[in-house]
């Protein structure tokens, strides 16, 4: 997820994630208006640049018509497992537990704070 260049430091925003209906349309919008270079290699993942929009993130093609398309961050951190142990005795919610990014990209995890807002913790391979 982060860029290996310019790691962020643990414990800090390092990537963010936009979900779409329509992918392309939203790339072409955010390209329109801020003028980001945003790639679209024919997947569902479209990776937007750090040095275009200031930290790593991506859009991803999101077609779970029930569920309503999202925008959140993740925060790099050391442990995945420790950090969900922390985020369930503060009173949030693992909804996506630790997955491994395809492409040897590290692991992931999503959890919901007691708000109810989507967060994200990742760690670098």
């Amino acid at each position: 997820m982060g860029d290996q260049a310019r790691s962020p430091k643990t414990g800090t925003i390092g990537h963010f994630e936009i979900a779409a209906r329509d992918a392309r349309k939203l790339k072409a919008f955010l390209e329109s208006v801020f003028g980001w270079k945003i790639t679209d290699d024919g997947s569902e993942v479209l990776p937007i640049s750090g040095e275009d929009a200031g930290i790593n993130g991506h859009i991803l093609g999101w077609p779970h018509e029930g569920h309503p398309t999202y925008l959140t961050f993740y925060v790099k951190v050391d442990n995945i497992q420790a950090t969900l142990d922390k985020v369930t005795r503060a009173g949030g919610t693992v909804i996506v537990p630790q997955t491994e990014i395809p492409g040897g990209g590290g692991r992931f995890a999503q959890f919901t704070d007691p708000e109810g807002h989507i967060l994200g913790v990742y760690a670098e391979p």
